[in-house]
Parts: C-alpha cells; sequence; structure tokens
C-alpha cells in the first residue's frame, strides 16, 4: 500500500514538474516573442531621415579629419552624386532602412570607426558590463619555461586591471625562456591601455624569444601593438591580417536630430597608418585560420625549437 501510494506521489511530482517546467519554457517563448515584436516595431518606425542624413553629411564635411583625403577633385562629382542620390531615397522610410542609406554614405569614407546605430536596439550598459567582467587579461604557464598572456582589450575603462596585471606578470616573466602574447579578438582602447605591456615585451626580447598573436579581430588600438610587435628585429608575429582600422582614431559621439541614432564620427589622423585601413597588418608567419585552435600550441613549438 505504502508503495502503490509512493509510486503515486512520485508520478504526481512528476507530472507537476513536467507542467512547471512546461509553463516556463512558455513564458520564456511568449517573453522572446514580444520582445522581437517590440524591436521589430522600433526598426519599422519611420522618421525624418533626410534630415539626420544632412545632420552626419555635415559632420562629416566640417570635422572628419580626412574628408579631404576621401573626397578632392578626382571624385568630388562621384561623392556629389551619391549624396543626392541618397537624399532622394529618403522619404517616408523605416528607421532599419534610414540607418542602410547613412551607412551608404559612409562607406565612401574609408574610416572603419564611422558607426550609426539605434541606440535604443542595443543594450550598452550591458555591453559595458560585458566589457568589465568577460575581457580581462589572463596569464597561463604553458611550461615551467613558456608563458602565455592573453588580453582581448585595451579598453579605459579597465584601466586598474591591466596596470595591475601588467605589475603582477613582470617579476615571473624573468625566468621565462618563450613568452606568448595572445591579442586575438581585442578590438581596441586607448595608447595608455598598452604601453607598459610594449615596454616588458621589448625588454624581455633582449633574453627570450617573443611570439604575438592576432587574427582579424584585433582592431585599432591593438592593430598599433601587432605593428609595433611586426616592426621588432626580435619579435615574431603570427595569425592572419588584422582588422585595418587605425588610420583615424579619438571618436567623438553625436545624437542625430530626428531619428535620435548614435553616430561616432573619428577626430584625430594617423598618416603613417593610412596603407593599413581595410588591409590590416599582416603577420610574419601566416597560420591556417581554420586550425586556429591550435595556434597557441603551434607557436609555441616554434618558439621553443
Amino acid at each position: 500500500m505504502f508503495a502503490i501510494a509512493a509510486r503515486k506521489n512520485a508520478t504526481s511530482n512528476s507530472i507537476l514538474q513536467t507542467d512547471c517546467n512546461q509553463q516556463l519554457l512558455m513564458k520564456y517563448i511568449l517573453t522572446l516573442i514580444a520582445v522581437t515584436f517590440q524591436l521589430s516595431l522600433v526598426a519599422q518606425q519611420t522618421c525624418d531621415c533626410n534630415a539626420d542624413l544632412r545632420f552626419v553629411i555635415e559632420k562629416i564635411e566640417n570635422e572628419h579629419p580626412g574628408f579631404s583625403n576621401n573626397v578632392n577633385r578626382s571624385n568630388i562629382a562621384t561623392y556629389t552624386r551619391l549624396k543626392d542620390s541618397l537624399s532622394a531615397k529618403t522619404a517616408n522610410i523605416s528607421k532599419d532602412d534610414c540607418q542602410k542609406i547613412i551607412r551608404k554614405y559612409l562607406s565612401f569614407i574609408k574610416d572603419k570607426h564611422l558607426q550609426i546605430y539605434d541606440p535604443r536596439l542595443v543594450d550598452e550598459t550591458k555591453h559595458e558590463n560585458n566589457l568589465l567582467t568577460n575581457r580581462l587579461p589572463e596569464y597561463q604557464n604553458l611550461s615551467p619555461t613558456t608563458a602565455y598572456i592573453k588580453v582581448p582589450s585595451f579598453d579605459y575603462r579597465l584601466w586598474k586591471q591591466l596596470d595591475q596585471f601588467y605589475d603582477s606578470i613582470t617579476p615571473i616573466l624573468k625566468s621565462k625562456k618563450a613568452i606568448i602574447l595572445d591579442i586575438r579578438n581585442n578590438s581596441g582602447g586607448g595608447e595608455r591601455m598598452y604601453n607598459q605591456l610594449v615596454k616588458i615585451l621589448k625588454t624581455k626580447a633582449k633574453t627570450s624569444k617573443i611570439g604575438v598573436i592576432f587574427n582579424k579581430n584585433c582592431a585599432s588600438a591593438c592593430e598599433e601593438v601587432a605593428l609595433i610587435a611586426t616592426n621588432s628585429k626580435h619579435i615574431q608575429t603570427f595569425g592572419e591580417n588584422t582588422n585595418g582600422q587605425f588610420a583615424y582614431g579619438f571618436i567623438k559621439s553625436y545624437r542625430t536630430p530626428e531619428c535620435g541614432f548614435k553616430f561616432i564620427i573619428t577626430t584625430k589622423k594617423y598618416p603613417k597608418r593610412q596603407q593599413y585601413e581595410f588591409i590590416g597588418v599582416a603577420p610574419e608567419v601566416a597560420l591556417d585560420k581554420n586550425s586556429e585552435s591550435q595556434w597557441i600550441s603551434i607557436v609555441a613549438e616554434k618558439l621553443n625549437q
């Protein structure tokens, strides 16, 4: 009797648990549908796109440090036709289509930092929190004589963490014969955030073998580190071309007057970096993208030969 009752209770609890899981799943699905629907509505809303296009054009023509390099006598007619053509397409269109038109205009200016997006579709607070928790530097001993350093970001908001990290690894590296710096997927930041790291590498290069790994997602300030390493006689670089996004810097943001888009523009030009824009810095040793998960071991083996 007790066994039968226990089985009934167990069956009842299992049914209740299944019902509860189904209710939670349904609640999640409905929430996801509602959020997706709301985002779709925001994207489909209309606004005065022509006013925002004119706003962006004015900022580019008056403030962008490379405007005169991108628009000159040889292409001014093409540039003017592009503006007129895009302006004619701005009547009664959705915000999503408006962003596409503005991006088309921005593509004429060879500066990969230029951006336009709707901040209501981007959780910038969540992005910042993820940056501060998921983009911290790491250190590992691959062997008693080989060190591995990973720096996923040079963002200025991580200055305390980066300073502490560089200070902590300096004494450890004294005994290492080989050092790997991994800056893949590092989207950049500021010069202040990598100066100490570069100094450490240059100092250690006198007595140790140094290898720097980067890929196409290494951008902006990260590319500066990649270039410094590539130009150093005592440091080897591995991977694939960087993103090609560091001929301009020092970004500034605006809110467009009608659609409320966030517009990112640069304010400083680096003439010596123009050749790398959209092309990137090439590594000395190219590695197969399909085997990227093995890059660390490949570089470690080469440094210890």
